[in-house]
């Protein structure tokens, strides 16, 4: 039987370990070919380290990788692909995924590419945009009426963002799922990795270990983590463990002098990405305090759910989606709120409760499978 093409069109699949979901999808079913259509090539300056990213093509009778060319291959908001219409005319795609945020220039090109080449193809949309969406120019207006009329489906990173577009009035379906997921073969708990990573970092077996992942800013909440863990009891054998770094790391030294908590504070800097979960499961509890501002507020939060697969519970600030991923109430403090945290921290027998399993909805497989129940209600 021929199998059907559902196009995935998106600049952060140049990162390979972004397309494990969609490699996936492509081993659940033999009715679709799972096309990834991924810019040839990339410079990414996501937090600041530029990087620059080369794409091959690949083919199996289930997935296929096409390396395209694009405009402004390091503006996630501009970029478009070139030769669009040609791909379409092609491949004549039942489904498109157009994982790209919602007033971005390669969109539009794309709504409009298909409605013109592959009339008979059922498109959707993904965001993060979970503050408000823009309409007080005409071009913002013009571009959220193509929106609306020209797409089929919408993907909200998280059920907040899907109730910010049906308040803005949204008409299409609208599907909450996340975007990358996470891999429980990469991220899962491991004892002996847990005693490497505690003894490089001469953690003692009873030391009480606070994890941070994550950029050393004050949006992070990493100054709030650090005056709660000034509040918990002297006698108590405790280590903070800042695994990352960022442009208010010597404040954030600073404060550690000042609060005279060096002894009790470690950071490893910059690590690189596949030594994560190892420090992940040195840790007994993580801690991700954002804060929100008028500009931005967490919008997912991914470290949640890695640490949770890797068996480690996770308290977060009720900023943006974090209450949402970590999945209950009892784990999560106004952000800000540092003694609130600190009673947090101190209540052991309460973080043992938390059930870390509950990160598998955010498994690369469950939403492999997620996806495959969206494309056959998209196609009815």
């Amino acid at each position: 039987m021929k199998r059907s093409n559902i196009f995935v069109i998106s600049h952060a699949l140049v990162v390979p370990e972004n397309r494990k979901r969609w490699e996936e999808l492509a081993s659940l079913t033999n009715k679709y070919k799972i096309i990834l259509l991924i810019p040839e090539y990339w410079e990414s300056t996501w937090f600041g380290d530029k990087k620059t990213w080369s794409t091959q093509n690949y083919q199996s009778e289930a997935l296929e990788i096409v390396a395209v060319k694009t405009t402004h291959p390091s503006d996630w908001s501009r970029y478009r692909i070139e030769g669009l219409p040609a791909l379409l005319k092609k491949y004549q795609p039942l489904v498109t995924f157009a994982m790209i945020e919602e007033y971005s220039h390669g969109l539009h090109w794309t709504l409009l590419n298909t409605k013109l080449y592959s009339r008979k193809t059922k498109i959707g949309f993904f965001s993060w945009q979970n503050l408000k969406i823009p309409n007080d120019t005409i071009t913002k207006k013009v571009r959220w009426y193509l929106l609306n009329g020209l797409s089929d489906f919408f993907l909200a990173g998280t059920n907040k963002i899907a109730e910010l577009f049906y308040a803005k009035g949204y008409t299409k379906k609208i599907y909450t799922q996340t975007e990358i997921g996470v891999d429980p073969k990469i991220f899962y708990p491991d004892l002996k990795k847990r005693d490497l990573v505690r003894e490089k970092l001469k953690l003692d077996k009873d030391c009480y270990t606070i994890g941070f992942v994550g950029r050393i800013v004050s949006l992070k909440g990493v100054f709030d983590l650090l005056a709660a863990v000034k509040l918990l009891p002297t006698d108590l054998d405790t280590k903070l463990v800042i695994v990352g770094d960022g442009d208010e790391r010597s404040a954030f030294g600073d404060k550690v002098r000042e609060l005279d908590l060096v002894d009790k504070v470690i950071i490893t800097g910059h690590i690189d990405q596949s030594e994560v979960p190892d420090y992940m499961r040195a840790f007994d509890v993580m801690v991700l305090p954002s804060r929100s501002t008028e500009d931005w507020t967490e919008q997912f939060g991914l470290v949640i759910p890695q640490a949770q697969l890797c068996g480690i519970p996770v308290i977060g600030a009720d900023s943006g989606a974090i209450v949402e991923v970590v999945g209950d109430d009892r784990f999560i403090f106004p952000e800000g709120d540092e003694v609130a945290l600190s009673k947090l921290l101190i209540d052991r027998e309460n973080l043992k409760k938390q059930d870390t399993k509950k990160a598998l909805r955010y498994s690369v497989k469950q939403i492999a499978a997620d996806t495959l129940q969206i494309i056959e209600e998209v196609l009815k």
